[in-house]
């Protein structure tokens, strides 16, 4: 069975709802495997069922000043409210509280949410939320073992 997946949500034409995606491309370009999302619940699950370790990176609102970095891992605490109050119509939170309902969880899951600044089309990440993107891409890498 595979390892560790690393899964981007959001919208590479909504600013910082791209933080994601954006990462995972940092990611994948280091040799760790990855998988882009719009943060649909059903096909979050149907992606990561057959991993052992999974990180899922997704842009959030509620977690503080923009650029502000929230960490999650399952069956540590309850989930955080940025991540229940997605970004997306149905989101991380609703794939996670579905998951746990149906086993569908993988072993270890782990989200690491960026609090976003601009929501609005239009491409590239707010300087706050880019200037805080290594530091994603290093706490990845360090759950990798990389």
């Amino acid at each position: 069975m595979p390892d560790l997946l690393v899964i981007g949500v959001g919208n590479r034409d909504r600013r910082d709802d791209a933080v994601g995606p954006v990462a995972l491309d940092a990611l994948v370009a280091a040799g760790l495997t990855g998988h882009e999302s719009t943060g649909d619940p059903g096909r979050l699950m149907d992606t990561w069922e057959a991993w052992e370790r999974v990180v899922v990176i997704d842009a959030v609102d509620g977690a503080g000043d923009p650029g502000t970095i929230i960490q999650w891992t399952a069956g540590e605490a309850a989930l955080p409210d940025p991540f229940t109050a997605s970004t997306h119509a149905l989101g991380v939170g609703t794939a996670v509280g579905l998951a746990e309902t149906l086993g569908r969880m993988p072993q270890q899951l782990t989200l690491i949410g960026v609090q976003g600044e601009q929501w609005g089309f239009g491409h590239g990440l707010s300087e706050r939320v880019a200037a805080v993107l290594p530091q994603v891409v290093h706490r990845v890498k360090e759950l990798a073992g990389a």
